[in-house]
């Protein structure tokens, strides 16, 4: 009789654990990309109080920038840091690879806007800067789709929309 009590409570103990989500790889992928989405809305509330882009070249544009940097390098940093799951810890690498190689060009992207102007002011069409520029611009836009493909691969939808 006791063992038959006590077989009946693990039982149900492991019914209601299974029912809770304690356990098993889809409410583990499912909790993970539902606190990545948890991030990326926060971030776009962050966007919407930041606003609309000023004109560029102005003062109140430089600061925009660095406000928006700010509120997206805090928000990678946090998804960063999520723990994945066992079977989406390549995806999670992945993005924080893409992440980082999107950082690096959007630095360098910055230095080859100051010597592309310079080269448009010195009425240069063609330059070295303005190519590299050009060059770097597209890199840019596989990092985003790059970006954008790890988001959808971790479910962080919210992520995606983000990206474009």
């Amino acid at each position: 009789m006791q063992w038959r009590r006590f077989t009946i409570v693990v039982v149900a103990f492991a019914l209601l654990a299974a029912a809770c989500g304690g356990g098993g790889d889809d409410g583990d992928r499912e909790r993970f990309a539902a606190q990545g989405n948890v991030v990326c809305r926060q971030l776009r509330q962050g966007f919407d109080r930041v606003g609309l882009q000023p004109r560029p070249g102005t003062r109140a544009a430089a600061v925009w920038e660095l406000r928006v940097q700010q509120l997206a390098q805090r928000a990678y940093a946090r998804l960063e840091a999520l723990e994945p799951p066992d079977d989406l810890r390549d995806e999670h690498d992945a993005l924080v690879e893409a992440v980082a190689l999107n950082r690096r060009h959007v630095r360098r992207i910055r230095v080859l806007a100051a010597a592309n102007a310079r080269e448009i002011d010195s009425g240069i069409s063609d330059g070295p800067a303005q190519r590299a520029f050009l060059d770097l611009s597209a890199d840019i836009d596989r990092d985003q789709a790059r970006v954008r493909r790890a988001f959808a691969a971790l479910g962080w939808n919210q992520c995606a929309i983000l990206t474009g």
